[in-house]
């Protein structure tokens, strides 16, 4: 079963000094490296007994976990911190290369949240309706897995073979079927969204249908709907999944061009937005950021002081803030994620535009 993610949940887990162990799995096959990379974690925090005995310690609630739990299929994300107390595992029942593509074991102050953030945007939660004459689905799609929350029967006929006034009739009633029909479907969608929080909704199916329904919805879940495919009535389960996906993605790309032009709009009138790494930091440290705009293969490298606290972009021997040596090298991508998840700020990831790496893959739009 897939999990839904909450962003701001998992940015919360924190301690002073190392003590939080992040593990990301695209499949079992991936458990190899993970135990090696805890071997040689284990080598490279031997000068820092107190950063070891943690990691020690988060290794021990990891392995009694995969004890009592056998790994076996899909993604796995787990945050583990023995000082805290908490083991946090979400699994994704996702073939492999639907995943992101970075498996990994990360030791730090924090969670390691950038797998899950690339995952919850390119698997925002959605709705598909599929609607034949016959019946229609109402489907929430949560991490790329369709359940069907309602049914809806439908039995509109397509043809009569009286004519005359039994014609007529026959088509006043088809018409009044496929109002009550699409009224019906309609009501099924409001019923989910006061059960939770959807962005898209994708419509499928016969033409006559999807019109109907469009025409019946209340306009803040028509402004929603931003895919619409007539299809065969015959499509298996499988094709239909495959069909809604093609339509998320290109709605998904349609959003981050918008979000694009309108960073670039704002950006040459020195409007509401920032571009590159340095302004975007500050601007998600005092929390006016609205929407982050990340490239998805960014590699930005910062420092957090053991001590303070205090993050910086690029490398460095000293803390900026209070001059401590050796602070700790950390992605900075994770650390503009996390500070955006605490924010409520929404986060889009974007495939690589030259535009976009120019300002090292990194822009905003921002709430004031």
């Amino acid at each position: 079963m897939s999990e839904v993610i909450d962003l701001k949940k998992l940015s919360q887990y924190n301690t002073q000094g190392r003590g939080v162990t992040t593990l990301y799995m695209r499949s079992p096959r991936s458990m190899d490296r993970y135990e090696r990379r805890s071997k040689s974690l284990s080598k490279l925090l031997k000068e820092h007994p107190e950063e070891l005995a943690a990691f020690r310690a988060n290794d021990e609630k990891l392995t009694t976990y995969f004890e009592e739990n056998p790994y076996t299929s899909g993604g796995l994300f787990i945050i583990c911190s023995a000082e805290l107390d908490v083991l946090v595992p979400l699994s994704f029942d996702l073939p492999e290369d639907r995943l992101p593509s970075e498996d990994g074991l990360w030791f730090d102050t924090t969670a390691y949240i950038r797998p899950v953030a690339e995952m919850q945007d390119e698997f925002e939660q959605h709705v598909v309706i599929v609607a034949t004459n016959h019946s229609a689905s109402v489907q929430l799609v949560t991490v790329g897995k369709h359940e069907e929350v309602e049914a809806i029967l439908g039995e509109i006929k397509n043809s009569v073979k009286k004519g005359g006034w039994s014609q007529q009739r026959y088509a006043r009633r088809r018409v009044k079927q496929l109002s009550d029909y699409a009224s019906e479907i309609g009501e099924a969608i409001e019923r989910l969204e006061r059960r939770t929080s959807f962005a898209r909704i994708f419509l499928l199916g016969s033409k006559e249908i999807i019109q109907e329904l469009e025409e019946k919805l209340p306009r803040r879940l028509r402004n929603k709907v931003e895919g619409v495919k007539a299809v065969p009535s015959k499509q298996s389960a499988v094709q239909l999944e495959e069909i809604a996906a093609e339509l998320f993605k290109l709605a998904e790309a349609s959003q981050e061009q918008d979000i694009w032009e309108e960073i670039r709009a704002e950006a040459m009138q020195q409007g509401r937005a920032l571009l590159g790494a340095m302004d975007v930091h500050v601007a998600l440290q005092q929390g006016r950021v609205h929407t982050l705009l990340l490239q998805r293969d960014s590699r930005l490298d910062g420092t957090r002081c053991k001590v303070c606290g205090h993050v910086s972009l690029g490398v460095r021997e000293l803390c900026m803030m209070c001059g401590e040596s050796d602070p700790l090298t950390i992605d900075m991508v994770n650390e503009f994620v996390e500070l955006a998840a605490k924010a409520g700020t929404q986060i889009e990831f974007s495939d690589p535009h030259e535009e976009l790496t120019e300002v090292e893959g990194v822009a905003a739009l921002l709430r004031y």
